[in-house]
């Protein structure tokens, strides 16, 4: 049985290819390893202990996809969504990771949509 730390590598492994997939263009890639991040991260909604403790640490990651995807799925939670709000802010500001940057956007509307009430769910990483 994987353990919280194997489970927390294997989605940074994944973050990490999604946004080179993401970032060249291959989108059935990027499409196909967000629904499997999706998958696994959603075994640990009823959990909000193990919840943080996979995508807490994934906030500090250097790889800013890594920080997109434990971002957006911390404010899907309602965990740590002050730090996920900020995360999110600086890599749509950041002019260095690329079409990240849109994702970061995208989904920082999205929450801000939300929080007004306008909410149109999680564009995803």
């Amino acid at each position: 049985m994987k353990t919280l730390e194997d489970t927390r590598a294997e989605i940074i492994e994944m973050a990490s290819l999604w946004g080179t997939a993401f970032s060249t263009g291959d989108s059935r890639t990027a499409n196909r390893l967000n629904r499997k991040i999706g998958q696994i991260i959603e075994r640990y909604q009823e959990d909000r202990a193990q919840s943080e403790s996979l995508l807490v640490p994934c906030l500090a990651h250097a790889n800013p996809s890594v920080r997109l995807m434990a971002s957006v799925w911390a404010l899907e939670f309602g965990i740590h969504t002050q730090e996920a709000e900020t995360i999110l802010t600086r890599i749509k500001n950041d002019r260095t990771v690329g079409l990240v940057r849109t994702m970061a956007e995208i989904n920082l509307s999205q929450w801000n949509d939300k929080k007004a009430g306008k909410s149109k769910g999680r564009a995803g990483a």
